[in-house]
C-alpha cells in the first residue's frame, strides 16, 4: 500500500510514550478515589484544558492538591503533544486560535515507533483531511546529521461521505468536548503504543489518550474509531495488525 508507513525505533518516541504511560496512571489512581464512580467528567476536562475557560472546574471534588496534581499531569500530556507537533511542522492545536468550526486529531504509536496523525477539520461547513507521519525512508543523512521526514497529505472524501462520517464520530464521542473517558484501570504497557484524541471547536479544547491494550468500552471504542478511519482514507495509523492494514 502507498501510504504504509514504518518507522525506526526512536529515543524521543520511547521517552515521550514513558511519560504518556506515568501521565496516564498517575492521573487514573486519583480518579479512582473519587466521589464519582465514574471519574472526572469530560465537561470537567474541558473546563481544566481551556485556556479561555472562566470557571476552572474541578475534575474530582477531592482536595486542591489532587486537583493540581491533575491540572499538572494533563499539561504534561499537552506539552507532549506540542513536542510533537512542533517536530512535525504542525500547529499545536491545544494552543492554537479558536477553531472556526471543528477539528479532531487521532494520534497513534509513540513507544518505540514515531506516532502517525490524522487531520479531520470541518470550516465553514467544508471538510478537510490531511495524514502527517514520518516518510517511508523515516530519517535521511544531512552532512553529519540525521533528519526526520515528514511526510504531509492532503485526503480525498471519506468513503461514506462527509456526512455520514461527522455522524459516525459524534456517536462514538469525538465531538468537541470529547465524550470519551480515561480507562480508570490503565496498564503501562512498556514501549507500547498509544492512541490519542484531540478536539476542539471555538476555543474548547479536549484530549484522551489510551494504551492500545486497554480493556475499557471507551478505550476499545477509540482504537474501533481509528480502525474505521484507517478505511475511509485508506491510511496507515497502524491501529490494524501490519498484515490486514487497509
Amino acid at each position: 500500500m502507498n501510504s504504509m508507513n514504518t518507522c525506526k525505533p526512536a529515543g524521543r518516541a520511547s521517552a515521550t510514550m514513558q511519560k504518556l504511560i506515568f501521565v496516564f496512571a498517575t492521573s487514573l489512581s486519583i480518579c479512582c478515589r473519587s466521589a464519582d464512580p465514574r471519574g472526572p467528567s469530560v465537561d470537567g476536562i474541558k473546563e481544566s484544558l481551556d485556556p479561555d475557560s472562566k470557571a476552572q472546574a474541578p475534575l474530582i471534588g477531592d482536595s486542591p492538591a489532587n486537583q493540581a496534581k491533575i491540572d499538572e499531569q494533563v499539561s504534561y500530556l499537552r506539552n507532549d503533544i506540542a513536542k510533537q507537533s512542533r517536530e512535525y511542522g504542525i500547529d499545536t492545536l491545544g494552543q492554537s486560535a479558536p477553531v472556526q468550526g471543528f477539528e479532531t486529531r487521532i494520534w497513534h504509536g509513540f513507544g518505540l515507533t514515531l506516532p502517525h496523525c490524522l487531520i479531520i477539520r470541518k470550516t465553514n461547513d467544508q471538510w478537510s483531511a490531511t495524514f502527517v507521519a514520518p516518510a517511508r525512508n523515516g530519517y535521511v543523512q544531512t552532512g553529519p546529521k540525521t533528519k526526520l521526514v515528514i511526510e504531509k497529505r492532503q485526503l480525498t472524501e471519506a468513503r461514506s461521505g462527509w456526512n455520514q462520517l461527522e455522524m459516525f464520530l459524534r456517536k462514538s464521542g469525538v465531538d468537541a468536548p470529547i465524550g470519551l473517558r480515561f480507562d480508570e484501570h490503565q496498564i503501562a504497557v512498556p514501549d507500547g503504543q498509544s492512541i490519542i484524541i484531540e478536539s476542539k471547536a471555538q476555543s474548547t479544547y479536549s484530549v484522551v489518550g489510551y494504551s492500545e491494550y486497554s480493556e475499557s468500552h471507551d478505550g476499545k471504542q477509540a482504537m474501533d474509531v481509528c480502525r474505521r478511519l484507517e478505511q475511509e482514507f485508506y491510511v496507515y495509523l497502524g491501529c490494524h495488525p501490519f498484515e490486514s492494514a487497509p
